[in-house]
């Protein structure tokens, strides 16, 4: 599998939908056609390539609904409700975060924009209930409530 790069993705993007477009709005009823060749570098180590994708990934930080700042607070969410949580990545695993009863909450698989061993990850309120969401030395309390209509 390549990574591409954001940049380069944006390249490609514009340079297939020009050639579309163009193609599209051709005044003559010949068929057009063109060939487009770019080569891209893996990239290798690193999910964060662009000026772009650091500045997601801290819009993603500061509009998680926890995050290290949360520590030692309660969540009081309606069942549905959707959240996301954005810890460390190296000092708070997401492998190693749970949630106790496991019950109360359901991980989100398409919530992990970065992959789903990195920050942010995403759940959603199940069932009512109260668990504790730990990953070594951060906790947050989270209950589970009936909303309006339940």
């Amino acid at each position: 599998m390549i990574v591409m790069k954001a940049s380069a993705r944006t390249l490609i993007f514009s340079l297939l939908l020009g050639i579309l477009t163009g193609c599209a709005t051709s005044p003559t009823s010949s068929r057009q056609t063109a060939t487009v060749t770019v080569t891209a570098e893996p990239d290798i180590g690193s999910t964060i390539n662009s000026t772009e994708s650091e500045m997601d990934i801290q819009w993603m930080k500061n509009n998680a609904a926890i995050t290290l700042k949360s520590k030692g607070q309660t969540f009081t969410f309606t069942v549905t409700t959707r959240f996301s949580v954005f810890l460390d990545d190296e000092k708070y695993p997401v492998k190693a975060l749970t949630c106790e009863p496991a019950w109360v909450m359901g991980y989100i698989s398409n919530g992990s924009f970065r992959g789903p061993d990195r920050y942010p990850i995403e759940y959603e309120a199940t069932t009512r209930g109260e668990c504790t969401l730990r990953d070594g030395d951060f906790a947050v309390k989270i209950v589970v409530v009936n909303g309006p209509h339940y």
